[in-house]
């Protein structure tokens, strides 16, 4: 009778002991599916992470090239007689001026700021800005006269554009100011011995 109970109760532990290490088994499966869980989630955040960088400076760097387009043009002058195409031969040796020619964002105004001038072969008698290229004569198109007292401070818009616009000048305000934009305007001022300028340069 002893070793029959014996021999249930060896059985009865064995199935105990199997019931544990099953569950244990269980456990540790559970653990390793919320780990693979967890480390799957780390991956996907670490993806998103770096990704928001890349983004947010694609997207801020469209947003300063759009600010850049729309900024005013600002061009210091230097103007020298060499500048003149072509360079008059009466022009004084030292002749220059300097300023500033400004266009707005909108292409709605340019202004002529602080322009200064010394040592001309004589007074200065036109002053313009024209339409043309580095190496071009080209046309007049708006006049900084009739007062030349320095500094010579002039603002120009649409309602001061020629009509009709001189022979080979571009046909509207807007054209123009597309022109200047692309460095194809200059300011000069001339002289009885310079008719055709003394000094210049190009705005850009």
């Amino acid at each position: 009778m002893w070793r029959g109970m014996l021999t249930k109760n060896r059985v009865l532990a064995g199935m105990i002991a199997g019931l544990f290490v099953l569950g244990g088994c269980d456990d540790d499966d559970d653990d390793h599916r919320d780990a693979g869980r967890m480390d799957a989630m780390v991956v996907r955040d670490a993806g998103r992470d770096a990704a928001a960088p890349r983004d947010a400076d694609m997207r801020d760097t469209g947003v300063d090239a759009a600010q850049d387009a729309a900024m005013d043009l600002v061009s210091t002058l230097m103007l020298t007689p060499e500048n003149e195409v072509p360079p008059c031969d009466g022009a004084s040796d030292t002749a220059e001026g300097s300023g500033t020619v400004t266009l707005n964002a909108a292409g709605t105004e340019i202004q002529v700021m602080d322009l200064m001038y010394a040592n001309l072969s004589g007074g200065v008698t036109a002053g313009h800005i024209h339409f043309g290229g580095p190496d071009e004569a080209g046309p007049i198109v708006l006049d900084l006269g009739p007062d030349f007292t320095q500094p010579i401070d002039r603002t120009f818009t649409e309602a001061d554009y020629p009509s009709p616009p001189p022979e080979d000048a571009p046909a509207t305000w807007d054209e123009f100011v597309a022109a200047m934009r692309a460095g194809d305007t200059y300011v000069n001022l001339h002289t009885a011995a310079c008719p055709m300028g003394e000094i210049r340069d190009q705005i850009e």
